[in-house]
């Protein structure tokens, strides 16, 4: 841990922020002047570091790249889920066939949340895809950028992206 400069040190979150502690046997006190940072600012702080322990990782030991891979689609979900849009999902516009597997990685469709109509790269061809893919393309959710669809019992349904309509009427 002190090789990549980290130290543990126990905390407890007062007003949304987290207030290193000292335990000991029958009091909880607070430690003065300490410049502790939690686990999770890590990764943005030394980016470079983590990108190359990640593909380090990834690289060799395939359970890694498994559980790596499920945990970036959700976070990529979880994003996706603040951009949904009300009118957009209230319209009840659905995809027009099946998508059974992202475009971009070839992941099974049948075990995500979201799919995504949106460009590849920046001003380049669209493709259906995931999550993850999505984010790692770089592309945004709007008219005439990408329009987001989640899963129900119908199928795909429109829920962001959706061509501006003033009088909020179904498409």
């Amino acid at each position: 841990m002190a090789e990549m400069g980290l130290s543990y040190g126990i905390g407890i979150v007062e007003q949304e922020k987290l207030v290193p502690v000292r335990v000991r046997a029958s009091s909880i006190d607070q430690l003065k002047g300490s410049d502790y940072q939690p686990l999770s600012t890590f990764p943005d702080a030394n980016s470079e570091f983590t990108k190359n322990l990640v593909e380090l990782f990834l690289e060799h030991e395939q359970e890694f790249g498994i559980v790596f891979n499920k945990a970036r689609l959700g976070f990529s979900e979880h994003k996706l889920a603040k951009s949904t849009n009300p009118t957009d999902r209230a319209r009840g516009v659905y995809w027009s066939g099946e998508v059974d597997e992202c475009q971009v990685c070839g992941r099974d469709m049948s075990e995500v949340r979201f799919m995504l109509d949106s460009a590849i790269a920046p001003h380049g061809p669209w493709a259906c895809m995931c999550a993850a893919c999505f984010e790692e393309a770089g592309s945004r959710i709007g008219w005439g950028y990408g329009q987001l669809y989640e899963r129900d019992k119908k199928g795909w349904r429109l829920v962001g992206g959706g061509r501006p309509d003033d009088n909020n009427e179904p498409l």
